[in-house]
């Protein structure tokens, strides 16, 4: 028996599956519970919060995600604050996850939002240990800004130290870096999609808002027959406009050539397990916290 999970009805059509079950929310009681273990870590409010408990849950409405971020937000606050972020969820449509996710993400200091974006757009899966050597590099304070984000129940940590992070959520997080610009991908601050990094870099469209960049196929292709694939060459002068960047990730037959002479200065994070053998960089200085490239390259490399 195979159980498939979605919010999207059609995949059900899709499939022809035998028998389709419409999970409804959780009712009142449901979602107190719910709620009360993040906001005050029982099942049930204390009595000085008991009428501001049942407002929010009245008002988020049976939408565990909300349920759990609104109460990790709301957890060891006073009752002004509450008070405030009632005003603040009554002005939210009924339904939407998104407004209710912006109220928790506002609440974060800048360095923890800059953790929270990476996460969504690069490092769920990842080792928290790994990529907070790029984040500490950065003067992001990771300790602290993963345990925040933890107990706000925006990420999650694995049995392997590792991240995961609710769907909605990762698309909540990568939202906001579209919405730094729709219409020019060279304009955000992230670039997660390998297709538009291409674009972006062919063209020479590159800039100094742009901090962290994959230039990996992905899980789509994977790595595939590497005989049978073309190197991508990308020149120093089509890097020299990224003064921001502070993460790479190449996992493909990427070649770099010309000189990158105050290329990638900022550079904290550089993954490159699959080179080219006969690639030329010129003038090439690094200062990474986190190096991961399997060859002997003659890179000249500050700690």
């Amino acid at each position: 028996m195979i159980i498939i999970t979605t919010r999207d009805e059609s995949i059900l059509q899709n499939f022809g599956v035998d028998h389709a079950y419409d999970h409804k929310e959780m009712d009142n009681d449901q979602s107190l519970i719910l709620f009360s273990k993040h906001a005050f870590r029982r099942d049930s409010p204390p009595g000085k919060f008991e009428d501001l408990a049942h407002e929010v849950v009245s008002i988020i409405g049976g939408l565990p995600l909300s349920l759990e971020v609104l109460g990790s937000l709301l957890c060891g606050k006073e009752l002004a604050f509450w008070r405030g972020q009632i005003d603040k969820l009554k002005k939210v449509p009924p339904k939407k996850v998104r407004e209710k996710l912006q109220i928790s993400y506002d609440e974060l200091e800048y360095e923890q939002k800059q953790i929270f974006l990476d996460i969504a757009c690069f490092f769920i899966g990842t080792n928290r240990r790994t990529v907070s050597y790029m984040w500490d590099a950065c003067g992001f304070f990771p300790e602290e800004g993963i345990e925040v984000l933890r107990f706000m129940s925006l990420i999650k940590i694995g049995n392997d130290h590792e991240f995961q992070m609710h769907d909605q959520l990762r698309d909540f997080g990568r939202e906001i870096v579209r919405e730094g610009n729709q219409e020019e991908p060279q304009n955000r601050s992230r670039l997660w999609d390998s297709e538009k990094v291409k674009k972006v870099l062919k063209k020479n469209k590159g800039t100094g808002n742009i901090v962290a960049i994959n230039l990996s196929e992905g899980s789509s292709e994977g790595f595939g027959n590497i005989a049978e694939r073309d190197d991508i060459i990308y020149t120093g002068e089509q890097f020299k406009n990224l003064t921001s960047l502070r993460f790479l990730r190449m996992e493909e037959l990427v070649h770099l050539s010309g000189d990158f002479k105050g290329s990638m200065e900022e550079l904290k994070w550089l993954r490159w397990p699959i080179w080219p053998m006969n690639f030329k960089m010129e003038e090439v200085h690094f200062s990474c916290s986190y190096f991961s490239i399997f060859a002997r390259i003659h890179f000249t490399l500050h700690p």
